[in-house]
């Protein structure tokens, strides 16, 4: 290992090795067909933290293979934050709008386990009469958007239940699904990015046309799957794993980190991720005010991804630029801050407290416009 730690292979890595303290020594090496390749471990630091995931909850019967339902929610906007660590946060905001159980679907009588949501308010007299049936049957008051969701026969609510945005907690992922925005009828450079024909002499009115689409007598037809001019866009998609950053109670809503398909107005289906299991038992089967003292309780789930929530260190994985390792100093006493220090402290709370009043405005602004464009129960 000497005659290795003199080579001009390891020498660019001792000064890695002094900062992140480790021994040249332990370094793993492999040997292969022109040369020697170094396995450097991990830093601590960086290292995945050990998370003990739970598997049941005694106060609501949840366990890790319950399927909790989904909601229907509206499309308000993009907004935006920055983390303690300084990195700019894209962010959408979904509104939970008047959303309930409309029925079930059971197993003993459909062959399957499921729950129908509706969502906006819609005239009765706008229905067929089996629609009509199911909301009489039921007792419920009568929506536009009907979707199913599957669940869990013990997650099964009664008809006319609402649900919150607490349904959701800050720290988890959800899968959103809904319709893309429609672009109309578009050539296959806007709808696939071809690059076209040449622009010099010679050419004729060709340029953004498609080209050649398929060959003579072998094989004699066009393919499919061939990339054509057509519909672009206005098609169901579904985004996965998209972390739920903050739950405002105050606006019943949810702000999600990334984007989310359609225009501002939309309806989507936001269910809990598939890929990502629950670091906390989640509220089962959906929000009610026994779940309150876990919300209140800084060592549970909090509305916000904040330095004392339990995901702190999961959340921070994906968040801390690489190559840097962030250190948390202590806090000084005090009374050893100097005048100077203080007034600092003073004038950057202040400047927090005017983006957070900014920010609160904005969304105001935003869910008062969603609102007036969207549809009005009549007198």
């Amino acid at each position: 290992m000497a005659s290795l730690a003199r080579s001009s292979v390891v020498r660019p890595l001792q000064g890695l090795a002094r900062s992140t303290d480790i021994d040249l020594a332990s370094l793993a090496t492999k040997k292969f067909r022109g040369g020697t390749i170094l396995y450097v471990p991990k830093p601590q630091s960086l290292q995945k933290p050990l998370i003990i995931y739970p598997k049941y909850d005694p106060l609501t019967g949840w366990t890790h293979r319950s399927k909790r339902t989904g909601v229907l929610m509206v499309k308000a906007g993009m907004t935006h934050d920055w983390n303690e660590w300084g990195i700019y946060v894209p962010l959408t905001v979904l509104q939970m709008k008047d959303c309930i159980v409309i029925g079930h679907k059971t197993e003993e009588n459909d062959g399957y386990t499921a729950m129908q949501l509706g969502i906006h308010y819609k005239r009765p007299t706008s229905f067929t009469k089996a629609q009509k049936g199911l909301f009489a049957k039921n007792d419920v008051p009568p929506r536009r958007i009907i979707q199913e969701f599957h669940c869990s026969p013990e997650a099964l609510l009664p008809p006319g239940t609402p649900f919150e945005a607490r349904h959701f907690v800050a720290g988890q992922h959800v899968d959103v699904a809904g319709v893309t925005i429609g672009k109309g009828y578009q050539g296959t450079m806007k709808r696939h990015g071809f690059r076209g024909m040449s622009a010099t002499h010679g050419t004729g009115t060709v340029h953004r046309s498609v080209g050649a689409t398929g060959a003579r007598q072998d094989p004699g037809k066009v393919w499919k799957g061939k990339k054509m001019p057509g519909q672009m866009g206005n098609k169901h998609r579904t985004i996965l794993n998209l972390l739920v950053y903050e739950v405002d109670v105050e606006n019943n809503c949810i702000l999600v980190q990334g984007s989310v398909m359609g225009k501002a107005g939309n309806v989507v289906r936001v269910t809990d991720a598939h890929g990502f299991k629950f670091e906390f038992p989640p509220p089962f089967p959906t929000f009610t005010q026994a779940f309150l003292p876990r919300y209140t309780n800084p060592k549970m789930h909090e509305f916000r991804l904040t330095e004392g929530g339990p995901i702190h260190s999961y959340y921070h994985r994906f968040t801390r630029p690489w190559g840097k390792d962030f250190e948390e100093q202590p806090q000084a006493d005090l009374y050893e801050r100097t005048a100077e220090a203080a007034r600092e402290q003073r004038e950057a709370e202040e400047l927090e407290a005017k983006k957070a009043r900014e920010r609160a405005e904005k969304l105001r602004r935003m869910l008062e416009a969603t609102t007036s464009s969207s549809p009005r129960p009549s007198a």
